[in-house]
């Protein structure tokens, strides 16, 4: 699948020689990673950085109106009707005159504080001009950790069920080069 941003510039930035993107970030020394790495190469998926590809498969996804209904031009937030159903949980759907709900394409992304990844995904990828050129909107809610675990499993500050509300969360620590200094240490 095309991509609007590079994940592994991303991964090459937070940690530099370090790590290697998949499922989740593995360590180049540790031994997970030593363990699978010939069925991860054998096996991983490799997403190219192709913001044309990526715009083609959001017009294919029906993303192909502005806020009138009209065509999208590459100008502002693209959208796509939707029904009422699909808009009950997103305030920023649009009804139009003629009765079609708009749905416009954003990402609400839930992230923790004081985060350095959360920090660099800002950077690299909601507040990219990829990702506004392709008529996207990331837009960001940074939390506390509870409040996070919650939009995760779709809890409610007191824990019961509660709809889905974020599309993008992230779980990340803040591993400064001293810890990973001692974690390459005790992996060896």
């Amino acid at each position: 699948m095309p991509c609007c941003w590079t994940a592994p510039a991303f991964t090459d930035t937070l940690l530099r020689w370090l790590g290697l993107r998949c499922e989740r970030t593995l360590f180049l020394c540790h031994g997970q990673y030593q363990e699978s790495k010939d069925v991860l190469a054998d096996n991983l998926n490799s997403y190219a950085f192709d913001v044309d590809a990526a715009n083609k498969l959001l017009d294919e996804g029906g993303w192909t109106m502005n806020e009138k209904g009209e065509a999208w031009t590459g100008e502002g937030l693209r959208h796509k009707e939707v029904t009422a159903e699909q808009a009950e949980n997103m305030d920023e759907c649009i009804e139009l005159s003629d009765g079609r709900i708009l749905m416009p394409l954003i990402i609400k992304w839930c992230s923790s504080e004081k985060n350095n990844v959360s920090d660099l995904l800002a950077t690299m990828l909601a507040n990219s001009d990829n990702v506004k050129n392709s008529g996207m909107s990331i837009v960001q809610d940074t939390v506390d950790w509870d409040t996070l675990l919650n939009a995760i499993y779709r809890k409610d500050a007191d824990g019961n069920a509660a709809a889905p509300y974020y599309s993008m969360t992230n779980l990340a620590t803040n591993l400064t080069s001293t810890i990973l200094r001692l974690l390459l240490q005790l992996d060896r």
